[in-house]
């Protein structure tokens, strides 16, 4: 089996990680001017910015840290699920902007969406994911959470592994044609 996808511990926001460092060189370099030209105006208003930044800073960064214990913690959890087969009942569904993806392996579903601050599986075929559709051979390895929406109750499969058996696996890049084009 070749391993398609695994979740990493450190994953930053990239929009996280820029404003993080713009506010803290602006800071820096905003300080020395200010320092040099005496300028109480242009002062108050960096330390205005700088206090932004700051709080900005301080909450990416408890959201960075809750994000990666929950992982290290998920990922130590042994009690996961695992199905191995084939990709049935493959769909990519329009939502908005992106599509919705979703399939069975044995009769055990998966559905998601391309985007989201989640460290389970979330790649849709479109953006460039490893599930391409029917008659690939996967092992999965899943959590089933419970989600509540108003009354409503549902059961979701968050996907943490993905492995595939590409000899045995059948895609359309596999598949050969039985009738000669003409």
């Amino acid at each position: 089996m070749k391993v398609l996808f695994r979740p990493t511990y450190f994953q930053l926001d990239l929009l996280m990680a820029v404003a993080w460092v713009g506010g803290v060189v602006y800071a820096i370099v905003k300080m020395i001017k200010f320092t040099r030209t005496h300028d109480h105006k242009g002062l108050i208003l960096t330390i205005l910015i700088t206090a932004f930044f700051g709080s900005f800073a301080v909450y990416c960064t408890v959201q960075i840290v809750r994000a990666t214990a929950h992982m290290i913690v998920t990922a130590h959890r042994t009690d996961y699920q695992t199905v191995v087969g084939y990709v049935e009942n493959y769909q990519l569904t329009p939502v908005g902007a992106h599509n919705k993806e979703s399939f069975e392996i044995d009769g055990v579903p998966f559905s998601y969406p391309p985007s989201g601050n989640t460290w389970f599986y979330h790649t849709t075929r479109d953006a460039g994911g490893v599930v391409r559709g029917n008659g690939q051979y996967l092992e999965i390895h899943y959590f089933t959470f419970t989600v509540t929406e108003g009354n409503k109750t549902k059961e979701l499969n968050c996907i943490i592994f993905i492995a595939e058996d590409e000899e045995k696996s059948v895609t359309a890049s596999t598949v050969t044609e039985t009738e000669p084009w003409e």
